[in-house]
């Protein structure tokens, strides 16, 4: 009967908290969700933590597998001897219990196969793409890399791609064919991010984090691209024209980058709040109550943040790299990449012009509503069935004359 295995063991790593192990989570319960709907010959069964000998299970919702994360110094030591798992445990695991597909829900945690039909979800090859952002040995890596990605995306029976900007990359960056990719965009969590404010939820958000009634709100990583130096400069004029404090949120891993440690000394006292990691049930609220999301990216793969702002009712502004306008729709405000003063300006116009913040509140929680990770579930699970029942076609017998 065909079975369809799907990867959810970076949910066991710090990959948990980031944006693979969201999709992981969301997509596991919308996969969950849909068996009831399963034809009497299919079957979905999650590849949960490798640690033990227990490597499948037939229920998919991630809680019932998590266990707690090796404490933060531990955690490099613990990634490596994920990675060391996969290859040494998986790959006969998975040739003993011969998966019609496997799923994986991320790139570098594909195994190449001839054994069982693969789909790879790719949520970006920004690597490969600006090298030169990264880690100075990335450039030395870089065919290395490159080669790899180019096996496991070209091995793959299908690749999920979730934008058309990263099937638009895959096609150009490592010639996987069109045919092959199938575009499907993530979702939101509406349950969650929704514009409804809840009783007391204004003075929990003021008493954990400490923040002002009026604020703006960053949330997500220092990497690079996103530009986070550039949105501290802006604060500086924005910060002495409304007095709206930027809240910059979410885990900061490693040390902060010179440029970031230079603009953040460079501003008026208050024009700034580091909060750090928040909770994540405190994130949609965090969202509702915040006058803007800026995010001046110069490339996501997909732009989660922006559809989770939108549905929750806040303003966006970004840039239109990679994915963000797919994200965005023309419910965002779009600036130009790099362009300090096109940033300050958007900012400003949003803080400045309520009927303007209407405007986008209401446009922006419309644009989100059809993203939904229910939609994004069952797209997943035709490409489950559409790789199953592919059969390539008989070779033609050919015929050798002799002469």
């Amino acid at each position: 009967m065909p079975n369809y295995y799907v990867d959810l063991t970076a949910l066991d790593t710090l990959a948990r908290s980031r944006g693979v192990g969201r999709y992981a989570h969301y997509l596991a319960h919308g996969l969950h969700r849909l068996k009831p709907e399963l034809g009497a010959d299919e079957r979905l069964v999650a590849i949960v933590g490798l640690r033990g000998k227990e490597a499948f299970s037939d229920d998919l919702r991630p809680e019932s597998h998590l266990r707690p994360l090796p404490a933060l110094g531990d955690q490099s030591a613990a990634y490596d001897r994920y990675w060391r798992q996969r290859w040494l445990h998986l790959r006969g695991e998975l040739r003993r219990a011969a998966p019609e597909v496997v799923h994986f829900i991320e790139g570098p945690a594909a195994l190449p196969a001839i054994e069982y039909r693969s789909i790879v979800t790719c949520h970006d090859i920004i690597p490969l793409l600006m090298p030169a952002l990264y880690l100075p040995k990335l450039l030395r890596e870089e065919p290395l890399r490159r080669a790899k990605d180019y096996l496991r995306y070209q091995l793959a029976q299908r690749v999920i791609a979730v934008s058309h900007a990263t099937a638009r990359d895959l096609s150009r960056g490592l010639g996987v064919p069109a045919g092959r990719i199938s575009v499907i965009h993530e979702g939101v969590d509406h349950e969650a991010f929704h514009p409804n404010e809840a009783p007391g939820e204004v003075d929990r958000l003021r008493a954990r984090y400490g923040l002002p009634a009026r604020y703006a709100l960053y949330l997500g990583a220092h990497d690079p691209r996103k530009r986070v130096e550039l949105l501290v400069t802006a604060w500086r004029t924005v910060f002495r024209a409304t007095g709206v404090p930027l809240v910059l949120a979410g885990a900061w891993h490693g040390p902060t980058p010179d440029e970031l440690t230079a603009a953040l000394r460079d501003l008026p006292a208050g024009a700034v709040m580091r909060v750090g990691e928040v909770e994540a049930g405190d994130v949609p609220a965090l969202y509702r109550h915040a006058l803007v999301h800026p995010l001046p990216s110069i490339y996501e793969g997909f732009g989660l943040t922006v559809l989770e702002a939108m549905a929750s009712g806040c303003p966006v502004v970004t840039t239109r790299g990679g994915s963000l306008p797919e994200a965005g729709g023309d419910a965002a405000l779009y600036v130009r990449e790099d362009d300090l003063t096109e940033l300050e300006s958007a900012v400003l116009s949003i803080l400045g012009d309520g009927t303007l913040r209407d405007r986008m509140r209401e446009r922006g929680i419309a644009h989100a509503r059809p993203f939904t990770w229910d939609r994004c579930a069952r797209a997943t699970l035709e490409a489950y069935r559409s790789v199953a029942a592919y059969r390539p076609a008989a070779r033609a017998e050919r015929t050798v004359v002799l002469s």
